[in-house]
């Protein structure tokens, strides 16, 4: 059976000084949060207190409270006596300095009101030899708050058992209309269809086409008709006409209004709904042919004009391919002077540290460390990458999103090489490289 996580418990230890009352009440929560609200708890003990509650209770939001009742006679302050002396002596002499005589009970009964002359008598901490009756009564409050969570775990089920059973009944309910549903729908996208006259087969034809011949991008396919000169007409309703007139003719007869039929014929023109649709629906199947031809012969202007596009798009992007080489040439020319910068700088910190060193020693450490910002296989790598990307766009029909991981790669060596050059006029030429390369990206966006 189910347990709620909302619950309450007491449990009650008669300590040799008084009562204590230990209270645990519980709320639900993801994970076992345990709040102890007193000081009566010695710390060495807390940990103890906690782990019980966390193995008993397992989830939710625990507050622990401690309260202390002291037996009559216990909760008694303390006065301190020696410091009531003290007083005494001060404010006798006092009196004396200044010339007032007073009872020694007026004395007292002064000083007896000052706070600090009463020791606290309140309990403090748990004492060690009481321990065994807080733990017992922890150990009734849990059982006490384990039944309460129990009558509430029953009542939980009850409700939520009983919903799920709510849900089946209604389920089946909405099985006995599945057919009446299936059906209506059925009904509703027939007759959608077959006002809309919809050529399913055609647009799923056309989709095909389009999708063998351009393979790749956002297609928008924008279908427009005019009709011919005469066909444009639109038809009259005849007999909507005539029950119009005889309506209209009837209320002129009885309010006793005499117009001519001509001025009732204009007047009945003039309602927008005496006129039928006369505007094309759909392409005949019989039209198909033409229309196929169409479609084709759009395929066709619109492969030349990407065709166009695309011998710009290839001028632009090797182009710049070409820059990035020239640049990593540049970056090349100053290696030397990069390295030598490197080594001088390390020579110089160590000088300035004044610490002796093997030279053999560090020389062996410096070659490491040179070795660590070598560029030569991000250079290696780069050219490669350049060349697999002007194989691949001067030899595939649809270079496009293959380009698009040859640039990932470029872009890696271009950023590796910017993070190891430690060289100013090296990082300028990273820059440019990037930018170039990004521009590379942004073109080949477009490409098939």
């Amino acid at each position: 059976m189910i347990k709620s996580m909302t619950g309450y418990g007491k449990g009650i230890a008669e300590l040799s000084t008084g009562r204590l009352t230990l209270e645990i009440r519980t709320l639900n929560g993801k994970s076992c949060d345990i709040n102890i609200k007193s000081s009566l708890l010695p710390k060495d003990k807390e940990l103890e207190v906690r782990k019980t509650l966390s193995d008993a209770l397992q989830r939710g939001t625990v507050d622990v409270l401690l309260s202390f009742e002291p037996k009559a006679g216990a909760a008694a302050r303390q006065i301190d006596a020696a410091l009531v002396e003290n007083y005494f002596r001060q404010i006798h002499a006092i009196g004396c300095k200044v010339g007032i005589a007073m009872p020694k009970e007026e004395y007292l009964e002064a000083i007896l009101r000052f706070p600090d002359v009463f020791e606290g008598g309140k309990q403090e901490t748990i004492p060690e030899e009481e321990w065994p009756k807080v733990a017992a009564a922890l150990q009734d409050a849990l059982t006490a708050l384990d039944a309460f969570r129990s009558r509430e775990g029953a009542a939980l089920y009850a409700d939520v058992t009983g919903r799920v059973k709510t849900i089946l009944g209604l389920y089946d309910e909405v099985e006995s209309h599945e057919a009446e549903r299936l059906q209506t729908v059925r009904e509703r996208i027939l007759k959608a269809a077959e006002e809309l006259q919809v050529k399913l087969d055609k647009e799923l034809e056309v989709r095909k086409t389009l999708t063998e011949a351009l393979q790749r991008g956002t297609v928008d396919l924008l279908l427009t008709f005019e009709p011919k000169a005469g066909a444009a007409a639109r038809q009259i309703d005849a007999a909507l006409v005539e029950n119009y007139f005889r309506q209209i003719h009837a209320i002129g007869c009885k309010v006793g209004i005499a117009m001519p039929k001509e001025e009732y014929l204009q007047a009945i023109l003039r309602f927008p709904d005496v006129f039928e649709g006369g505007k094309q629906e759909t392409i005949p199947e019989a039209e198909w042919p033409a229309v196929a031809a169409a479609l084709n012969e759009a395929l066709a202007a619109l492969d030349a004009f990407r065709s166009r596009e695309g011998a710009a798009l290839y001028t632009d992007v090797t182009g710049r391919v070409k820059n990035i080489l020239a640049l990593y040439d540049e970056v090349e020319s100053h290696e030397t002077e990069r390295l030598q910068a490197v080594r001088e700088r390390i020579c110089k910190a160590a000088e300035d540290l004044q610490v002796k060193l093997d030279k053999e020693r560090f020389e062996q450490e410096m070659i490491f460390y040179l070795e660590k910002l070598d560029i030569n296989e991000e250079k290696v790598r780069l050219r490669q990458h350049c060349k697999y990307f002007m194989d691949t766009i001067d030899g595939e029909p649809a270079p496009g999103r293959k380009l698009g991981f040859i640039i990932q790669e470029m872009g890696r060596e271009i950023n590796t090489t910017g993070s190891k050059a430690n060289h100013a006029e090296i990082q300028k030429l990273v820059v440019r490289m990037k930018d170039e390369l990004e521009k590379i990206r942004e073109q080949s966006m477009n490409i098939l």
